[in-house]
Order: structure tokens, then sequence, then C-alpha cells
């Protein structure tokens, strides 16, 4: 079955970023091309060996009850990430509710942006084979400390 097949027009478009962003910052992606898959695709975060079930929801107020349901059917080993425009209170608190993480897509891109820059000027000036500071491990850190931080908020509430 193709990707296509899958999802298609803005809402591939909207995978397509997030799973290219997961992949920036060490994260093995797959698509979930079986119609029956609720979330959009899985990562797995190579240092840590985290698993994630990343649900696209381009507009949150539609998708409510299918993330209650893919939230029901991840695997144990998985935590539900979903990625959306924007957010209400009441989207927040069932985030909270249910004990998933939810992200805006803007703060996915930013980070996206900025760990695209600091490769670049990783490049530019060779610090990957002398060993010094580099910006995208600081990058990959942060972006993985989001995540964590968002998931032990969700926990605390």
């Amino acid at each position: 079955m193709s990707t296509e097949a899958r999802v298609n027009g803005p809402l591939q478009n909207f995978v397509s970023c997030c799973t290219n962003t997961f992949k920036l910052f060490e994260h093995e992606t797959n698509l979930a091309l079986s119609r029956s898959t609720l979330w959009h695709f899985t990562s797995r975060y190579k240092r840590t060996g985290h698993h994630y079930a990343i649900f696209c929801a381009p507009q949150m107020k539609k998708s409510r009850n299918l993330i209650k349901l893919a939230h029901r059917k991840i695997p144990e080993d998985h935590r539900l990430i979903v990625i959306c425009d924007s957010f209400s209170e009441s989207d927040r608190h069932l985030a909270d509710e249910l004990d998933f993480c939810l992200m805006t897509f803007g703060l996915l891109n930013e980070f996206g942006r900025d760990m695209a820059a600091a490769r670049q000027r990783e490049e530019e000036m060779n610090l990957l084979a002398n060993g010094m500071a580099i910006d995208s491990e600081a990058m990959q850190e942060d972006f993985s400390q989001v995540i964590e931080d968002i998931i032990h908020l969700s926990n605390n509430q």
C-alpha cells in the first residue's frame, strides 16, 4: 500500500513535515500504512529507545474522538504524541486526562528549523571532525527535553 493511500492532500504534507523533523532529532520513523492504524507514524528515539505513536491532527477539534480511540490502542511501550496547528484549554485538559503529549506544529517546526540551521553551521565550519562544541547536539538535547518535560507535566497533573 502506498503512503498516498493512507493519507493525502494537506494531511500528507503535515505528516511528512512532522516525520522529517523527528528524523532530524535522531528518531527512526515508520509511517503507518494500514488504514486500521489510527496514528500516522511511529518513532523510536535512537539514544534512549523510547517509542512514540504520533497522531497528526491539523484541526484538533475534528480529531478528538479519533485521538481518544488511538490512545486506547497504542502499544503499551509507546507514548502518544498529538501534533496540531493549535489547541484550546479543553484540548490541554483532554491531554492531561488521557496522559498524552500535545504540541503544536509550530513548536515542532521551530525546533526543526533550528536544528537544520545548526547542522548547516556545523558543515560550514567543519566542527564535526575536530570535536568542538556542536550546536546540533544542544538542539538534540533541547528537543528531547521538551518532549520529556511535556510528558512529565502531563503525568503530574
